[in-house]
């Protein structure tokens, strides 16, 4: 639209940047309160043709009229920023409404929402703001810092999103830690009833699996009443299982060492080499 000349009755202009805006007090009174006031209260500008909008830029107050007259005019990425920015200082709720309506629509996936946390940050947008730390914190440590986005965020939101970040790791490692743990039950279980089949087969039922003499101080039993995998006596009954046994029993009690040897339970493939294997037993 051009407000660069009267058009239909126009009765009030905007001075930006030396630039003429020829507007409708109505229109401007419908839209912001702080025009509205001025317009119609002691102020100055109650009878002032001229209004200078000071420290404000032209083409965004063009933005701002073109949105107030036309209805088909859309909030962008290009534009979301500053229209916020007028909507709040000129108290015009619609437009305000509308910004947070593209906000929340707008593409936050990812390192993307980084162009975005800044603003919504700072109008108090808590939803949209925790929208997109949500976002960030779920990209690689090395994709944010190579972001100018990311970069450029004050340092309270960068607290924020590793907080979020390390919340996130320490709920994925807690969960990770409940599967192999069910998993490691697992295999401890499928191995003590072999290891008993083999043992009575081999007429070493009380090697391993004897009671332990610290059975009382057993805090995890993974096997029945008489293993821990914790418990230093039961670990090393297992190691010191003789070695002259079948073919079959040399492959449990390798199986067993694996186990006992592996502290942290963050081998899939070996765990589950081991499961296959045994299963062909």
């Amino acid at each position: 639209m051009d407000f660069s000349t009267p058009w239909k009755n126009t009765d009030q202009i905007l001075i930006v940047e030396g630039e003429e805006f020829h507007v409708h007090r109505c229109m401007l009174s419908l839209w912001s309160q702080v025009f509205d006031r001025m317009f119609h209260s002691h102020f100055m500008e109650k009878t002032s043709e001229r209004i200078e909008l000071k420290m404000k830029k032209k083409n965004e107050v063009r933005g701002m009229l073109e949105v107030m007259y036309d209805r088909t005019k859309q909030i962008t990425d290009e534009n979301f920023q500053f229209l916020l920015e007028l909507a709040d200082e000129y108290q015009i709720e619609e437009l305000k409404h509308q910004c947070v309506q593209y906000l929340n629509k707008a593409d936050k996936m990812g390192i993307k929402s980084t162009k975005y946390l800044a603003t919504v940050y700072r109008f108090n947008l808590t939803k949209t703001v925790e929208a997109c730390i949500k976002e960030i914190a779920s990209v690689p440590i090395g994709v944010m810092e190579k972001d100018t986005g990311y970069q450029e965020l004050w340092d309270d939101l960068k607290n924020k999103i590793l907080t979020t970040r390390l919340r996130n790791l320490e709920s994925e490692t807690n969960n990770q830690k409940t599967i192999m743990n069910s998993f490691s039950k697992y295999l401890y279980e499928t191995a003590n009833e072999g290891f008993c089949r083999i043992l009575r087969e081999q007429g070493l039922e009380e090697t391993v699996f004897s009671r332990c003499p610290l059975e009382e101080n057993h805090k995890d039993k993974l096997i029945g009443q008489n293993f821990d995998i914790n418990c230093k006596t039961c670990r090393t009954r297992v190691m010191q299982l003789p070695k002259q046994l079948t073919v079959e029993s040399k492959f449990i009690h390798h199986f067993m060492e694996q186990i006992v040897n592996t502290t942290e339970c963050d081998d899939r493939d070996l765990f589950q080499g081991l499961t296959k294997e045994f299963d062909k037993l």
